[in-house]
């Protein structure tokens, strides 16, 4: 497969660097480090040479820039995702931002893996799509706990001397890879870390366009029904698991329900009174977004069953343009639009993830 050149920096490379000399050189895109957590203090602070290669690094057309944080699994972590969110600022970053993961401080595998997923968590919360996790495949098989959340993260390994990366257990592809930290780059002075994009220029824009692209949690109305959530969902582009993750409602959070979708909904307008909103691939209803939140019938007639299936009792009709206000919903497959391409599932097969806010 095609590669595509960068480099990655901190603090270790001085600020005299010529990036329009970098960019001719052939290097196509830059991780640089925003912040990191200090081994002694436990506390994050920013990389001091952040503000001006970032700077000097923009003035490059067509350079696309990335950015990073040396993560550590400190009891607070809010603070050091917080810090990173406020050092990169309204800087407008190319490439999705990263967790570099490589010191456990000595902790357990436990402790840092519970760490490791409440930082990523809190990160995607802020930017409103997964970041990159960055790591090397002895530290992250001898550090963590194996799960199949990982590799829902892009991965850049760092791994040297080989003529393809040695993998983490937890992943069977790689996005970037850091494949020596003693490279040459034409107007970087020294030695510097180089990697290499999955893909190539073509492919790395269109990679970097998917995520710049991504959409932070949407306003939401000041009126309107709520839902509150039960069980961390994640937030889809469309109503379906087919659609891209955009982000994620953890539990106790609540949101406006702007409409509805899915397969098999059911509304409840009474006490031991359901009507199909959606039912063997028809739609019978449309939904009214509001304080109360309502559904208007969309055909002719319509049954009213004792519970949400077709295979309760028949206990009234329903006639066309009749509005009713919804007190809950159920069904296999019902999904609420909380945003702009944002969908989150209220009702999943046989979980439930939301409930309906009286």
């Amino acid at each position: 497969m095609a590669q595509t050149s960068e480099c990655d920096i901190s603090h270790h490379q001085n600020t005299n660097i010529n990036w329009q000399q970098v960019f001719q050189s052939g290097q196509r895109f830059a991780f640089i480090r925003a912040s990191l957590v200090g081994t002694e203090t436990k506390k994050p602070s920013p990389d001091r040479n952040f503000e001006k290669h970032w700077a000097a690094a923009r003035t490059v057309n067509g350079l696309l820039l990335g950015t990073y944080h040396y993560f550590l699994p400190v009891p607070d972590i809010r603070e050091q995702i917080e810090f990173f969110v406020s050092m990169v600022g309204n800087r407008k970053v190319d490439l999705p931002m990263a967790l570099d993961f490589e010191n456990s401080l000595g902790v357990d595998k436990e402790t840092t893996s519970r760490a490791i997923a409440d930082g990523l968590q809190l990160l995607e919360d802020k930017i409103g799509y997964r970041p990159i996790i960055y790591t090397g495949s002895s530290w992250w098989n001898s550090h963590t706990v194996a799960s199949p959340r990982w590799s829902q993260h892009d991965l850049w390994i760092a791994n040297y001397g080989n003529p393809a990366p040695v993998l983490p257990r937890d992943w069977i592809n790689w996005r970037f890879w850091q494949w020596t930290e003693k490279g040459s780059v034409a107007g970087m002075p020294g030695l510097v870390d180089v990697d290499w994009f999955n893909g190539d220029e073509t492919q790395l824009k269109l990679y970097a366009a998917s995520h710049t692209t991504s959409k932070p949690p949407s306003p939401q109305p000041d009126s309107g029904y709520r839902v509150e959530v039960l069980s961390t969902v994640n937030i889809r582009k469309g109503p379906g698991t087919n659609f891209d993750i955009v982000g994620s409602l953890k539990t106790g959070s609540q949101s406006a329900v702007l409409d509805v979708a899915g397969n098999d909904i059911w509304a409840q307008i009474g006490t031991n009174r359901w009507a199909a909103y959606v039912t063997g691939g028809q739609q019978l209803c449309v939904f009214k977004a509001g304080t109360p939140a309502q559904i208007i019938v969309a055909v002719t007639r319509m049954n009213v069953r004792f519970g949400p299936s077709v295979s309760t009792a028949d206990v009234g009709d329903l006639l066309k343009d009749t509005v009713l206000n919804v007190s809950d919903l159920s069904g296999t497959d019902v999904w609420i639009k909380i945003g702009d391409e944002r969908w989150a599932a209220f009702a999943k097969d046989s979980m439930r993830f939301m409930k309906w806010l009286a």
